[in-house]
C-alpha cells in the first residue's frame, strides 16, 4: 500500500474541515488536571467525562478538598461519568500517592523532566 499524495491529504483535510469545521485542540491543562481526567475518561464518553471532570472541579474548589473528603462525596461529583465509586477510589488513591511524594498536590514539576522521567512518574501511580 502506498502513502496517499499532498492533494489527496489536502482533499481530506477541506473535506473534513467542511464537515466538521476547523480543528480546535482543547486547552492544556495543569498535569494533576490531566492525570484526573484521564481516570474520568476509561469507560466512558469523552461528552461524560468532561462533565464527569466539570462537576468535580465545581464541588470541591482544590485537589487537596478531594483528597480529603469521604470516597462517597467525590463518587457523587462523578457520578454521570459511570464506574463513579470505583474511579472516585482511583482518584483518592493517585491523589495520595501524589500528597506523600510531593507534599502539595501538584505535578507541575513534570513538565520539566525529560519524556522518559515523567512517563515512568505517571506509570507508578496507582492504576
Amino acid at each position: 500500500m502506498t502513502a496517499p499524495g499532498k492533494g489527496r491529504i489536502r482533499e481530506v483535510q477541506r473535506r473534513l474541515r467542511a464537515e466538521q469545521g476547523a480543528f480546535t485542540p482543547k486547552p492544556v491543562l495543569p498535569v494533576i488536571d490531566e492525570v484526573v481526567a484521564t481516570v474520568l475518561s476509561q469507560h466512558t464518553s469523552d461528552t461524560n467525562s468532561e462533565r464527569a471532570f466539570a462537576q468535580l472541579k465545581e464541588g470541591f474548589s482544590s485537589w487537596e478538598l478531594v483528597a480529603a473528603a469521604p470516597a462517597g462525596q467525590v463518587a457523587d461529583a462523578i457520578r454521570c461519568g459511570g464506574i463513579a465509586d470505583q474511579k472516585a477510589r482511583r482518584i483518592k488513591q493517585i491523589l495520595a500517592a501524589i500528597e506523600e511524594r510531593e507534599v502539595h498536590i501538584d505535578l507541575g514539576r513534570l513538565r520539566e523532566l525529560d519524556d522518559a522521567a515523567a512517563e515512568a512518574y505517571l506509570e507508578s501511580l496507582p492504576a
